[in-house]
């Protein structure tokens, strides 16, 4: 999940670390003192556990969307305004782990899951980075719904075993015109996003219809741009 850009904004260290360092007992401090603040919605204490340029990524958790927050201004903002309508519990620090690179850059990640207003499963990830005073503060903050309650994933023995040969066309069929069902989620925008959104709630078995202004899948993309290329960022 580490970027080149984000390496290259990693503050480097000032000193080697210590020899003895507990990953595992920083970030279950820190994380110790983070739930509690986001369960109870106080945004002006979570972002004293963050630097200065912090990023908070948050996809569909906590404002139902694909955003990212940069700064402590931006990212309490937007805790004041999501974070007790989200509703976010049952908070679980799964492992930790020190990561160093050969350029004097070094941060502890933290992996966890929680739950979403009663209904949803979350994951998320945490990277703390050392500052000069010595303490252990939040860098980036990632949070991610990743499933629904009563609807878990078709997968393994939840799958149907029964064949359908012959079958799946009239199937599809049915499904796009919604004769069996009316569906329970409209995502606007047949982007990748949307589509994305999309396929992950069929996977749940939960009835999607995806509404775009466009007349095919993938016009939004292919009149946008004449072209399309990769950019990799460069670190000096």
């Amino acid at each position: 999940m580490t970027t080149p850009d984000d390496t290259c904004r990693i503050p480097r260290l000032e000193k080697p670390l210590p020899a003895d360092l507990n990953a595992t007992e920083i970030a279950q401090e820190w994380f110790s003192r983070f739930a509690p603040l986001v369960q109870s919605g106080d945004a002006t204490e979570i972002i004293e556990l963050l630097i200065d340029d912090s990023f908070w990524r948050d996809v569909l958790a906590i404002t139902w969307d694909f955003r990212t927050f940069r700064g402590r201004t931006g990212i309490k903002e937007f805790l004041d305004h999501r974070l007790k309508v989200a509703h976010l519990t049952a908070f679980n620090l799964q492992n930790a782990t020190l990561v160093q690179l050969p350029m004097s850059i070094a941060w502890i990640q933290g992996i966890f899951t929680f739950e979403v207003g009663g209904f949803g499963l979350g994951s998320g990830v945490f990277r703390l980075i050392p500052t000069p005073d010595g303490q252990w503060k939040g860098y980036t903050v990632y949070t991610s719904l990743t499933g629904l309650k009563e609807y878990p994933e078709k997968a393994g023995k939840l799958r149907n075993p029964l064949p359908n040969h012959g079958k799946w066309q009239e199937q599809r069929e049915r499904e796009v015109e919604f004769v069996d069902s009316d569906p329970y989620v409209v995502v606007v925008g047949g982007g990748h996003g949307g589509l994305i959104i999309a396929a992950r709630l069929k996977h749940l078995d939960v009835p999607t219809l995806v509404l775009d202004r466009h007349d095919r899948i993938g016009d939004n993309w292919r009149k946008r741009y004449e072209a399309l290329c990769l950019h990799d960022p460069v670190c000096e």
